[in-house]
């Protein structure tokens, strides 16, 4: 059950980062493990005002990425970020299936006819959202 966590945690870290790398963005300065500004985000939340006085798109993200591994219930109190950082090394090594299904993805939403040129919000709402979806279509791969 411990190394099933990890390794779920660690696919879903992999969309993060496939996500920032389209997007040209850091990862934000809030950790993704528990700690003060994870608690701090989970007991006041944001508000819209703040997500649209976002100027630039690492602001925006940097408002959004918590939220989401928030819904997505990370398992949080288990790992520290070196043990999930080995976790993503060894996905990478034994199941790079699960690196190039979410890149895929996410190209795939990037050439569509309708696709902005240009990253908005409205973009990032959209890649997120892919990589949400995508990370529980691979979730069988890694159980296998």
């Amino acid at each position: 059950m411990f190394n099933e966590k990890l390794l779920v945690i660690s696919q879903k870290a992999i969309g993060f980062e496939e996500v920032r790398g389209v997007l040209g963005v850091r990862q934000p300065h809030a950790k993704w493990y528990c700690g003060e500004a994870f608690d701090d985000w989970v007991k006041f939340g944001w508000r819209d005002e703040e997500k649209a006085a976002a100027k630039t798109i690492q602001e925006y993200y940097d408002l959004i990425e918590p939220m989401f591994k928030l819904f997505e219930r990370h398992d949080c109190g288990y790992f520290f970020e070196e043990q999930v950082h080995k976790g993503i090394v060894w996905l990478d090594k034994k199941m790079p299936t699960v690196r190039h299904i979410h890149r895929q993805k996410l190209e795939e939403l990037l050439l569509r006819p309708n696709a902005s040129e240009v990253f908005d919000k409205k973009e990032v709402d959209n890649l997120m959202e892919e990589r949400r979806k995508t990370t529980w279509c691979s979730y069988g791969i890694v159980q296998k």
